[in-house]
């Protein structure tokens, strides 16, 4: 039942844009019951001038409308029906016009402008609420309505509003009775004045009500309204309100109902309504058998209470408070009512919290890419956790920083996008260039990512070559510093050493999304900026100084100082063509529309943005539909990214690639490198890379795998991918001592020479077909032999091996380390033997490699047989000579 702070809002808005006195005023009186009129019980009517009269009317009638000739900006109209059971009149229906706004309220229904409306409801200076008591509109043009869906109705107008009323409330000139039962001299009854009021329908017939004369046993029931009306609950309202017209109501009500004090209970509440908008307090006057009130659930009922409710969604709503205390339904002291889950009221420990539309429990925690939040009391506690940025560049033209600056630039050169800061480490490179009739249509055409020190260029076209140091490769590519992925027909991804992520869209047009590892923040600069978490200084140009426009910042970047500088272009391409417009604003708002798949991202992505650099691509470019598909998805990228998946919102806009996929293939959202390949089933988690987001594209149904030749094949039908080649499903290879077959994507071998289940004890079978912990750790030395010459990764190889800690002596057992044998000559030698040298020197076998002395020997030359000679440091050479030559000198 509480008041939601969008309601605070617009209250004030309303107070701030009010004419009259109130424009001076800090904030709005405490009491302003001249600026109500309200209507209760047994037909009891109060103007705004405070004239209380009774009009038993059951027609249509104008309650309340700005009266004024030259515009009309509201009219209350209210119908009232008889009670059932004898009970008093109810306000049956109301209707409000306000502006160009048309309200409908009936005790269930609730319509605006013809369409039912949940509530709360928010449209532009308009609020309607409803709570277990009150049903209430406000609105911005100054007025309030309140409704307590039965006998009683209260409307409260603005000061600027004076002197421009009619209706049953009178005209708002501050004079009672003055116009509106006495005009020019004539006197008016109650009953010729609620009549005046009717509003004519044609195909409605309605008797007007007759004069009918007072009762005459009203006097003796004085006494007892007096007693009621000045009760202690009533103390602090006797000197803010006159008692005589309440006392005249009361009495009435007791002559018209012979049923009890009961009759008297609308009247009472009337008075303690009018004394709560006089800044009073009235205490409870109510009890269990007079007048009661009950509440659902754990909520109790107070004469005079807060309306500004404190809500496990809005916990500080009542400090914020400038509204009148009023009665209803409220929550007990220390709690807050709960409405979220609408289980009453709850203590603020107990509030869950909300995100996206799901709700959480207290304690329950999120994660994301950049915090981690915890629900606690109502609210999330959050803390940031190490993030990676994000650079865009989109549309040809449109680009977003790492630190989220977004501007338009509409380039002709190659330029900076980013690079190390402080080194040479990678520098990545755009060419921007027109594309269109004009140069204010601007496409990327090419990426470049200058690696491993500028030695290695890799360039992305917009045809979809990938260029390595300018020759074609082909993909998936794997170097040490970056490996080349592409999940679909549609997208480049490219992973590097150094946190740097690619994903490059192709079709329709070329655009590029740039990650980088928190790692490096505050070390990069380019038109990405520099990542340093500060928006406001990413237009620091090469030059070091921060510049004002986004064309000053991009032209520092050129990396060509033969390309001519670029300046801003603020004209917006839609007020230049018409059918543009239209076509842009049909499909581009599609964004958004609830009812689309859109829609279902709305609370994660705002789709503001995306819009309107919809409708500005789709009017500059020169292929309209190309320039839209983007736009829209880049939306739909982002929506991934925060993990919402717009399944099939190509299914009515940009679906002419949906059908055309291979004849095998399907077209899905959620495609990532990890796709199942006939390859990845060979190389495994290499080409599963993390940290990309899912993009569409053809891909393969369930259960079947992409090969090498772009087609769908089941498990049974992969290819084997070993050393740069593949062999079909059912090929046979040989390797070292080792029969493998292609089958189910994967090599499986046996060895050739057959080896038994089990192996000479210290040494264990690894068995290749059946992957173990010891087949596919790090790489490690096996023998003594690769000890000593190192020791590299190759392809798992069955048979039998020494466990971990020992090595393979060569002799058929295993050793640790040290006692290694060393090789001469085919012969093992043990640890500790020596072998001589020439002259005296001597080798000794230690870990398995030899430790040599290192005495001089005399050098020796010989000359022997027709030209063969051996030099001083043991060349062997042969020369056929038939001079005399210089031996040595």
């Amino acid at each position: 039942m509480g008041l939601r702070l969008a309601r605070l809002v617009a209250v004030c808005l309303a107070l701030a844009l009010a004419g009259g006195s109130e424009l001076q005023r800090e904030a709005r009186p405490r009491s302003h019951g001249h600026s109500v009129c309200s209507t209760w019980g047994d037909f009891h009517y109060k103007t705004f001038d405070g004239d209380v009269f009774r009009f038993p009317g059951l027609c249509d009638y104008n309650f309340a409308s700005d009266c004024r000739d030259s515009y009309k900006e509201f009219a209350v109209h209210l119908k009232r029906s008889q009670g059932q059971g004898g009970g008093h009149p109810q306000v049956e229906s109301i209707l409000l016009t306000v502006k160009d706004d048309t309200i409908y309220l009936t005790h269930q229904l609730v319509v605006v402008n013809g369409a039912m409306v949940s509530t709360p409801h928010y449209s532009s200076g308009l609020l309607i609420e409803k709570n277990e008591a009150y049903t209430k509109v406000y609105s911005r043009a100054g007025l309030s309505l309140m409704w307590n869906r039965e006998d009683a109705l209260m409307l409260e107008l603005d000061s600027r509003f004076q002197n421009h009323t009619c209706g049953l409330c009178g005209d708002f000139n501050g004079l009672q009775s003055y116009l509106e039962f006495l005009s020019e001299g004539i006197t008016f009854s109650a009953i010729e004045f609620g009549n005046m009021q009717k509003i004519n329908k044609p195909e409605v017939v309605c008797e007007d009500p007759e004069e009918v004369p007072a009762p005459e046993s009203c006097s003796k029931h004085r006494a007892e309204c007096e007693r009621l009306l000045t009760a202690a609950a009533f103390q602090d309202c006797q000197a803010r309100l006159p008692l005589e017209p309440y006392v005249q109501a009361c009495m009435q009500d007791r002559c018209r109902c012979p049923q009890g004090g009961a009759c008297v209970c609308s009247t009472l509440a009337e008075f303690s309504r009018q004394c709560s908008h006089a800044g009073g307090r009235p205490g409870n006057w109510r009890s269990a058998s007079f007048c009661p009130k009950s509440c659902p659930g754990n909520m109790v009922y107070l004469e005079s209470g807060s309306p500004c409710v404190d809500t496990c969604s809005h916990l500080e709503v009542s400090s914020l408070c400038e509204e009148h205390h009023m009665d209803g339904c409220f929550c007990p002291e220390g709690t807050v009512y709960d409405d979220l889950t609408g289980s009453g009221c709850v203590p603020v420990s107990q509030c869950h919290c909300k995100l996206h539309g799901h709700l959480y429990v207290p304690g329950q925690e999120i994660t994301n890419d950049c915090e981690q939040c915890v629900c606690n009391a109502g609210r999330w506690v959050c803390k940031d956790l190490p993030c990676p940025g994000t650079c865009t560049l989109e549309g040809g033209s449109h680009i977003t920083t790492f630190d989220g600056k977004k501007f338009t630039f509409h380039g002709d050169c190659y330029y900076v996008l980013t690079k190390g800061a402080h080194n040479d480490s990678f520098t990545l490179l755009g060419e921007l260039a027109p594309c269109g009739s004009t140069d204010k249509q601007t496409c990327l055409k090419t990426v470049a990512l200058l690696t491993d020190r500028k030695k290695n260029v890799v360039a992305f076209k917009s045809d979809g070559s990938v260029l390595l140091n300018e020759l074609a490769v082909t993909l998936p590519h794997v170097a040490a510093s970056f490996s080349i992925f592409q999940p679909s027909s549609y997208h480049i991804v490219v992973n590097t050493a150094l946190g740097l992520r690619l994903q490059v869209q192709l079709v329709p047009v070329m655009q590029l999304f740039v990650t980088l590892d928190q790692a490096a923040q505050g070390q990069v600069q380019g038109l990405c900026g520099d990542f340093n978490g500060l928006e406001s200084d990413d237009f620091r140009t090469a030059g070091g100084l921060v510049e004002a426009t986004g064309s000053s910042f991009a032209n520092s970047w050129k990396a060509q100082a033969s390309c001519h500088d670029k300046l801003d272009w603020l004209d917006d391409p839609c007020s230049l063509n018409i059918e543009s417009a239209n076509y842009a604003e049909h499909w581009c708002s599609l964004l958004k529309k609830a009812e689309t798949p859109f829609g279902r991202c709305h609370l994660a992505v705002d789709p503001t943005e995306y819009y309107k650099r919809c409708k500005y691509d789709t009017c500059n470019c020169q292929n309209n539909e190309d320039c839209l598909c983007a736009a829209l998805s880049s939306y739909a990228r982002a929506c991934a990214t925060k993990g919402v998946m717009l399944w099939g919102w190509r299914e009515r806009v940009c679906n002419k690639d949906v059908g055309s996929c291979p004849k095998s293939q399907i077209f899905l959202y959620n495609l990532t490198t990890c796709q199942q390949t006939c390859r990845s089933l060979s190389e495994g988690e290499t080409h599963c890379l993390k940290g990309f987001t899912p993009v569409d594209g053809c891909g393969c149904p369930d259960h079947t795998f992409l090969d090498e030749k772009g087609r769908c094949v089941p498990l049974a039908k992969c290819s084997c991918y070993h050393r740069g080649l593949y062999l079909e499903a059912g090929d046979v290879v040989l390797r070292q001592e080792e029969r493998c077959v292609c089958r189910n994507g994967r090599l499986h071998c046996t060895q050739v020479k057959l080896i038994g289940q089990s192996c000479a004890a210290p040494k264990i079978l690894v068995d290749c077909n059946n992957l173990t912990a010891l087949a596919t750790r790090e790489p490690r030395p096996t023998s003594c032999q690769t000890l000593v010459a190192g020791y590299y990764h190759t392809d798992c190889v069955s048979g039998c091996v020494c466990p971990e800690g020992l090595l393979d002596d060569g002799r058929g057992g295993c050793v640790v380390e040290e006692e290694c044998p060393c090789v001469h000559n085919k012969d093992l030698y043990s640890p500790g033997d020596k072998i001589k040298l020439d002259c005296n020197n001597t080798c000794t076998c230690q870990r398995g490699r030899w430790q040599c002395t290192q005495f001089l020997c005399h050098g020796t030359c010989s000359i022997y047989g027709s030209g063969h000679y051996i030099t001083f440091d043991g060349k062997h050479y042969d020369f056929d000579g038939h001079c005399s030559y210089v031996a040595v000198q």
